[in-house]
């Protein structure tokens, strides 16, 4: 897909996720929504965020196999059983919004604070995963040895 696919289909996703009109039972609930809607994209941004500037990389221009798809296809769960892991997450992240339309003000508050106990914990478990490391530095090609001098 390339970047700019990339870029353009975030890009749409933001766009739809803003524009949803939701009538939730508090006000609090609103924005909480859009948030869990792109839960799986948040998840994998700060992931891959948190990672990157932790190993001295610059995160939005360092390229690498270490998103979260990539760290479960490397623990053994293989390309399909990541994305389909990534599924039901996303899966999971629309029925919760649906949820909390229909929560009150008193119930947001402890469900948004348990969100991100378990955005931390999400982060804290696959940075311990295994991915392909990217160095620091280009990877230049091999120089030719200088040949010795016979005196």
């Amino acid at each position: 897909m390339g970047d700019g696919g990339a870029m353009f289909l975030g890009f749409l996703v933001a766009t739809l996720a803003l524009q949803l009109r939701v009538n939730p039972a508090s006000r609090t609930a609103a924005w909480l929504v859009p948030l869990l809607i792109l839960g799986v994209p948040i998840l994998d941004t700060t992931l891959v965020s948190v990672s990157r500037l932790g190993r001295g990389l610059i995160p939005f221009t360092s390229p690498g196999k270490d998103h979260t798809g990539h760290r479960l296809a490397n623990y053994g769960l293989g390309t399909r059983g990541a994305v389909l892991l990534m599924y039901a997450a996303g899966t999971g992240f629309g029925l919760l919004s649906i949820v909390c339309i229909r929560l009150g003000p008193g119930e947001i508050a402890p469900l948004g604070v348990l969100l991100v106990l378990a955005l931390v914990a999400a982060i804290a478990l696959l940075e311990y995963l295994p991915f392909e490391r990217q160095g620091t530095e280009a990877k230049l090609p091999p120089q030719p040895t200088p040949p010795e001098s016979a005196t």
